[in-house]
Parts: structure tokens; sequence; C-alpha cells
């Protein structure tokens, strides 16, 4: 855990390119779009998002294995994903929704 405390700079840097690539996959705008689009265009936009988050949690995944991160490291990790995320543009709706995906589904 202390060495986790003392890499939260490096742990911060690695987490907003995570979230900046899953943006890159998945914009902001994208959510506004879902809501008003029909069915088929529906299915393909959450196939898309799938498609983010399981590389998104990839990505996750790979930066704890390869840092040895703990469970303050991995907390730190999810929370700056989620304030990339919200600071992009995100709502804080989605967000949430979309944290709670890569941490508990994937």
């Amino acid at each position: 855990m202390l060495k986790d405390f003392l890499r939260r700079k490096e742990i911060i840097e690695k987490s907003t390119l995570i979230a900046n690539e899953i943006m890159n996959r998945y914009p902001p705008d994208m959510d506004a779009i879902m809501l008003a689009t029909n069915k088929a265009d529906l299915r393909k936009k959450q196939r898309k998002l799938l498609r983010a988050l399981k590389i998104g949690k990839a990505d996750i995944d790979r930066t704890v294995r390869e840092m040895g991160l703990g469970i303050y490291g991995k907390a730190k990790c999810y929370k700056t994903i989620q304030n990339a995320m919200l600071d992009g543009g995100y709502t804080e709706a989605s967000t949430r929704t979309i944290i709670e995906e890569l941490v508990v589904t994937f």
C-alpha cells in the first residue's frame, strides 16, 4: 500500500492515458446520440461502447499487473479514470455506469 501511495503520480499519468483511450473509442457526445437514435443505431453504438470498455479493462489490467498495484493503486487508477472522464464531458451518471462496468463486469 505504501509503495502505491509513493507512486501515485505515475499511477495518475498511466490512468489518464487509459481514460483518454476510452474517450477516443467512445466519445462523450455518443451518450447524447444514444438517447436519440433508433434501435439499429443503438445496437451499433452499444457494441462500440462494449468494445471500448473491453479494451479499456485490458489496459487497466495490464497496467495493474506491470506496476504491481495493490488495493490503493487500483482504487487510485479507477478514480483517476473517473475524474478524467468527468472532465472530458461525460455526464456523472454515464461515468458512474462506465466505471461500475469496468470494475464489476469485465
